[in-house]
Order: structure tokens, then sequence, then C-alpha cells
């Protein structure tokens, strides 16, 4: 059954208004009354995420100091919580790691925001974010190759702005949200050949190393796989990538080694990745070792795909879902904005689905868990609303539950997605091979 357009969007405006509701009116307020009383709610709270690189870019530029030591870390925690943690209480030690870990080139490309006080860079980015994301979510449709109406579109848009792990991005000032803009830039800038464009804004996306590596890979062997086409790609990544490191190296000598060092700070204070928290380390380790060699499988069979074939689209989306579910930490819920390549390969072989069972009943458990927030929130604020007694801090996270099993299960889909695509490539090339002349 479908719904007609304005019914369609009048649906999306009320489920958009539920979810900011429940976000605004009694996520955050919970939160912010349980840093309340762990005596850390002095400090920023809107922009916590920003505020590392706004603060080391500042006094590199005026004191050189170096972002990578504990003094920093200690100021930066000042900054968020009106004192610095002491990692030996045992309430301060669950707090995940608040230092510097950004590669030196972020405090580089964040230089013009230095120029106005953070309470000015919060209200620019509160109002700029929203624009981007609603305009990335444009550009990943055309890298995808999916076909919207304008209702479909701002129905789309909406549907990603007011999910709770985006608005939890946009409310922290999250790096994730610009590099999930900047990578829909990429994709989009493929497809149309524009592989210059491409590969500078991949390069940019690099300030979250971990998110891109996997996809990175993917390109390199796309590109190696017909230089002469796409080397551009390769050219325009390399050298803005080396601008990057060359002007950081000049900035503060030897920088890397610092942010090296700095490194086992962050995974010590770090939740592990979504698959070994659900799964624990020996079948999440497993999962990722599988789920990977049938992405490199993949990989290698569609190296000579165009940008615009489905092949190209769909290893797009499995790459950057494996990146979120693999190797992005648990509480990092905002890094799935860049599942919404993957979204959009379950609306573009949604034909597919529905001849397929096995792929049909596990989007039916994708669409429950995808639907259960947007159905749990507006209840819950409704609730609260009539009789806000009723509404308990267990009650209140009740339409975050399926934070982690939707991953995990639009992860399972494209899996599937992928090894239907590579038995119908295998086909086709069985058919070619027997139809050839002897």
């Amino acid at each position: 059954m479908t719904l007609p357009p304005k019914r369609t969007l009048t649906v999306s405006v009320l489920l958009s208004l539920g979810m900011a509701f429940y976000f605004f009116g009694l996520l955050l307020p919970q939160v912010r009354a349980g840093m309340r009383l762990q005596n850390r709610a002095g400090g920023y709270f809107c922009g916590n995420d920003l505020y590392p690189i706004w603060l080391t870019t500042g006094e590199l530029l005026a004191h050189r100091t170096n972002p990578y030591t504990p003094a920093m870390e200690h100021r930066i925690e000042t900054g968020l919580y009106a004192r610095p943690l002491d990692r030996s209480n045992s309430v301060d030690a669950g707090v995940n790691y608040r230092g510097f870990s950004y590669p030196l080139y972020a405090d580089v490309l964040a230089i013009p925001l230095t120029l106005v006080s953070f309470r000015s860079v919060q209200i620019v980015l509160l109002a700029s974010f929203p624009i981007l994301i609603i305009l990335s979510v444009r550009w990943w449709a055309i890298g995808m190759g999916a076909s919207f109406s304008r209702v479909e579109l701002i129905g789309a848009a909406l549907l990603t702005l007011f999910s709770v792990q985006v608005m939890e991005g946009v409310w922290a000032l999250q790096p994730t949200i610009l590099v999930g803009v900047l990578l829909g830039v990429a994709v989009a800038a493929l497809r149309r050949s524009h592989l210059l464009t491409a590969g500078i804004s991949i390069a940019l996306c690099s300030i979250k190393p971990q998110l891109i590596a996997l996809l990175v890979l993917w390109l390199l062997l796309w590109t190696c796989s017909d230089w002469v086409r796409r080397r551009r790609l390769l050219f325009a990544l390399t050298v803005s990538g080396l601008v990057l490191l060359v002007l950081s190296e000049i900035w503060l000598p030897r920088w890397w080694m610092g942010w090296w060092q700095q490194l086992p700070n962050y995974r010590l204070y770090d939740s592990p990745a979504l698959a070994e928290l659900v799964f624990g380390k020996i079948i999440g380790r497993a999962m990722t070792v599988g789920i990977l060699a049938l992405a490199a499988l993949a990989a290698f069979r569609w190296r000579n795909a165009t940008a615009d074939s489905a092949q190209f689209s769909l290893l797009i989306a499995l790459f950057l879902a494996a990146s979120v579910v693999f190797i992005s930490s648990s509480i990092a819920v905002y890094d799935q904005f860049l599942l919404l390549p993957a979204v959009l390969q379950v609306w573009i072989n949604r034909q597919t689905i529905q001849r397929n069972r096995t792929v049909r009943f596990a989007t039916l458990l994708l669409a429950a868990a995808f639907l259960w927030q947007w159905i749990a929130a507006p209840v819950v604020a409704i609730i609260y609303g009539i009789a806000p007694s009723f509404i308990s801090p267990g009650v209140v996270i009740l339409p975050l539950i399926t934070a982690a099993s939707f991953p995990l299960v639009l992860l399972a889909v494209l899996c599937i997605l992928v090894l239907l695509r590579l038995r119908e490539t295998k086909s086709k090339t069985n058919a070619a091979l027997v139809d050839q002349p002897a």
C-alpha cells in the first residue's frame, strides 16, 4: 500500500516533530541530569565533540602548544566538564576519551573557526549542519543512483535529519557529520566522472581515517584496474593528502608521533566496535573476517565496474556499513550517519528483495528495527506530556533499544544483496562462455 504524496509528507513531518520533541525534551535533559549527578555539567554540552578541535587549533596558533599532551587533555576536560577528569575515580573512568585524538590536519582545516568564540561557532554550525545534511541526502541519492520524487526526497531528508543518531551528531557538532557530507559529494562526483572533486573530498574525510580506510582501499583497487581513465582520482587524493600532511608538519614538526602515542588512550577509554559489543570478541572478529572476505571477493570481481553501475554503489555502501559495525566505536552512534547509502541501497533493490525470501525476511527485521524509534519516541513523548510521572529514565531510553540491531541487520541485508549480485554476475559470465564459438 502506497500513501498519496501529501499524506506521505504529512506523516514524515509528524514523525520528525515527535522525534525532535523526544530528543530535545526528554533525552538530552536526562543526559544532562546524569552529568549533574556526576559533577560534569559545568562546561560545554552542545558542541562537545568539536570543542577539542577548536581549543587545540587556537592554542597552536597562539602558543604553538602541542595538542597531544596530558596538560591539553586536562584543559579540554575542563572546558567540557568544568573540571579535569580523575581516571582513578570509577565514575570518571567510564567517560569516553576527551583528549585530542585527531590527525593534526584537522586543526589545519579548523583554523577559520578560531577567528570567533566557541559560542559563535556553536550558533553558526548548529544552523549549518542541518542544511548540509539535507543537501547530502540529495548527493548520496545521486551517487547511489536512487530515484526519488520531490516528496520522497523531502521525506528521506526529514527522516535522516531527525533520526536520533544524526541529531546527536548535530548537537555534539561531531566531525563525522561533515565526513558523511563530503563522502556524499565524493560519490556523486564519481558517478558524474568528476574524479578530481572526488579525490579532494575523500582526502578531507581523512580527519576520520578509521571510517574511510576500507572505502579508500576499494577505490585504490578500482582506480588501478583502469589506470588511464581513473588515475585522476588517485592523483587528487594523493596531492590533497600530501598538502595536509606537509602543512601539519610545518606547523608542528613530528606531530604524528604524539598522535600515534595518543591512540592507545583513545582505545582504552572507548567502547568496542558494535559487532564485538553484541556478539563478543570471538564471534565479532569471526564476523569481521567473513564479511570483509566477502567484500574483498566482490571488490576483485567488480573492479572494472563503472562508477554509475549497481555493483560500484553497492560496494560503497557495504564498505561504509562494515566500517560502522566493525571499526567504529559502539558508543559513536552518530557514525551511523554513514549508513545512509546502505539504506538507499535497500530502497534501490526493493524489487530484488521482493523476489527473494531470505532477503525479504531480513528486510522485514530491518524495517522493524528502523521503525521502532520512530514509533516509540512519539509515544514516549505523548505519555510524558499527559503523565510525566510515568516516564522513568528506563522508559526514556526505550526508543533506543534497536540502535545496535539496526546496523547489524542492515549489514546482513547488504551482504545478501552482494551474494545475489555475485551469483547473477557469475551466471552471466558462464552463459557468455557457453555462447562463445568453439
